[in-house]
């Protein structure tokens, strides 16, 4: 079994196998809800920025000539952060410790990038992907509730054991609220990071995105994962539903 950084070669691969692995993980969601994500998310046109972003680390497994796995993370723009976004294993193949090759080569690399804290997203209603966190000496740092085709699910948040969760800056919108962002968590856009900013400081509670560009304080991300700047137009590509928070 090799692990190796993505090639162009691997686009069918992997959106097979993104396929597969979320219809067998989440049985709660429904065929075509994995099929319009995975169309967003793997299009050609995506992996072209991905084989060319020093932000997006994406690492595969190969038997052979046959790809049967993937890590997909993220390193937060100006922060020493990384975030393990997806790792998904062909079902036919799990069992075999291709998951924890994937995750240890992907720690490896995200600490050679430069990261100091690595985070990783599971919904809770994929027990094994949790259980597997928890296996590897993360620990559940939170949870939120996000939205995916209109129902609402539990995302984990975990973190590596004695992970400390990032003070949040209060912010005043224009309606004179309160609200707490976490300006160390980003997420890129075209024109600077989106912050997420919460109701209150638990962190429950999403509010909004905050962008970076022009400090407008609600913007909303879709059910796919996008985020338009409702006053300067600054643009968040989707990579997951990890946020459809709204």
């Amino acid at each position: 079994m090799e692990i190796r950084p993505l090639e162009s070669a691997d686009i069918e691969s992997v959106r097979r196998i993104a396929r597969e692995s979320l219809a067998a993980s989440y049985s709660v969601l429904r065929d075509e809800t994995i099929e319009t994500a995975i169309e967003e998310w793997y299009a050609a046109g995506i992996f072209d920025e991905y084989l060319d972003s020093d932000e997006m680390v994406f690492l595969v497994a190969a038997d052979d000539d046959d790809v049967v796995g993937f890590s997909q993370s993220h390193i937060l723009e100006t922060l020493d952060k990384g975030r393990i976004l997806w790792l998904h294993v062909d079902p036919e193949h799990r069992g075999q410790g291709i998951a924890t090759d994937l995750f240890s080569a992907t720690r490896e690399l995200l600490t050679e990038r430069g990261t100091e804290r690595i985070t990783g997203l599971v919904l809770a209603e994929n027990e094994e992907g949790n259980q597997f966190y928890t296996t590897h000496g993360f620990e559940k740092l939170y949870d939120r509730t996000i939205t995916i085709a209109d129902k609402a699910h539990v995302e984990n948040v975990y973190g590596e054991e004695g992970t400390e969760l990032s003070e949040l800056e209060p912010r005043t919108t224009t309606d004179d609220e309160q609200i707490y962002v976490d300006f160390a968590e980003s997420s890129r856009g075209s024109d600077g990071p989106f912050h997420p900013s919460y109701v209150e400081q638990d962190r429950n509670q999403l509010y909004g995105w905050f962008c970076s560009n022009c400090e407008t304080t609600n913007n909303a991300m879709d059910s796919m994962g996008h985020i338009e700047c409702n006053q300067c137009g600054n643009l968040r590509k989707a990579t997951r539903w990890d946020a459809a928070y709204l």
